[in-house]
């Protein structure tokens, strides 16, 4: 479950049904969070749920369900929607909310898990990770791989812009600044980029295993292969240490 974390109970004869108590946490594991434009804010996956809390500090407010069962979390440029991905139907898809919790909708459905969504930076599309079959292909085909995707919020239109062979799959997608790139990761411990309208092929920036990335026009280390790309304004990419799971 997504979210998991250790701590202690405050009222020790909270115990059985009916009854309550508090709970002290104090760790964490398999924690993604974002900060929101204007860096008041911070959502984050726990519990299965997402909850806002404020960045300097304070109370945690949960903004959906239980039954959501939420991941990777990022916020559209003004603010307004945060995406992410979320379990509830049975396949992993991207759904959409206000970050008061209204207005929750679903932005794919299908077979498929669609994971990992990064809004556009002008917030226009959705770039996220996604084992679908390529367009026009009969329902329910497999496709043998993870590819790169980029949903467009105002037709709902799918653009599948990598095209990885059988068993070779892209993750963790991260636009550049400009919106003309998309960067990611690969399972041949690489970090790569493509074009974001898909027009164009996959270049390979670097190769993982202990790598100072500060080479590539002053981005940061990179302990090992697990984590997910972040474009730089100093560019072209980062590196934040995160493994994949398998979830549910």
């Amino acid at each position: 479950m997504p979210g998991t974390a250790a701590g202690s109970v405050a009222n020790h004869e909270a115990t059985g049904v009916g009854t309550s108590g508090v709970l002290d946490l104090h760790r964490a594991s398999s924690l993604t969070l974002a900060l929101s434009p204007d860096h008041h804010m911070i959502v984050m996956n726990f519990l299965a749920s997402l909850w806002t809390l404020p960045a300097a500090g304070g109370k945690a407010t949960r903004i959906t369900d239980l039954f959501q069962d939420t991941a990777y979390p990022d916020w559209s440029p003004d603010g307004k929607t945060i995406a992410f991905q979320s379990y509830r139907d049975g396949t992993f898809h991207i759904w959409a909310l206000s970050p008061d919790g209204s207005n929750l909708r679903e932005l794919t459905t299908g077979y498929y898990d669609d994971r990992e969504p990064q809004f556009s930076p002008d917030g226009t599309k959705i770039a996220f990770s996604s084992d679908r079959a390529p367009a026009g292909s009969a329902p329910g085909t497999a496709s043998g791989s993870y590819n790169i995707w980029v949903l467009t919020l105002a037709t709902g239109a799918l653009t599948e812009v990598t095209h990885a062979p059988v068993g070779k799959n892209y993750y963790y997608p991260a636009w550049s600044p400009d919106g003309r790139q998309i960067t990611f990761v690969d399972t041949s411990h690489a970090i790569d980029t493509v074009p974001a309208d898909g027009q164009g092929p996959v270049q390979t920036q670097c190769r993982l295993a202990k790598v100072d990335l500060g080479a590539l026009n002053g981005a940061s280390h990179a302990s090992d292969l697990h984590g997910y790309p972040t474009v730089v304004s100093r560019g072209p990419i980062g590196y934040r240490e995160q493994s994949r799971r398998s979830e549910p």
